[in-house]
């Protein structure tokens, strides 16, 4: 999700990392100030990681996947 208000904008995302075969998913909010279209200030907010220890058949490129605009999972459908 990507909202702004005047030279602010927020950015609400969630980074996937593979650990030593554990994937790892933190939910981000970033919060940037711009000025004349140059970022002035970035500042980011993380939850505390969900882990996933995966099938034998699911990596972090099926979970990205799975998180894209129109996927079901990225609208909390199942």
């Amino acid at each position: 999700m990507v909202v702004s208000s005047g030279d602010t904008v927020v950015v609400e995302r969630v980074d996937v990392n593979e650990l030593g075969g554990t994937i790892v998913m933190f939910n981000v909010v970033a919060i940037f100030d711009l000025s004349d279209g140059l970022i002035t200030c970035w500042r980011e907010a993380r939850r505390p990681p969900t882990r996933y220890r995966p099938q034998a058949d699911v990596r972090a490129a099926d979970l990205l996947r799975a998180f894209q605009p129109g996927h079901a999972l990225a609208h909390g459908r199942r």
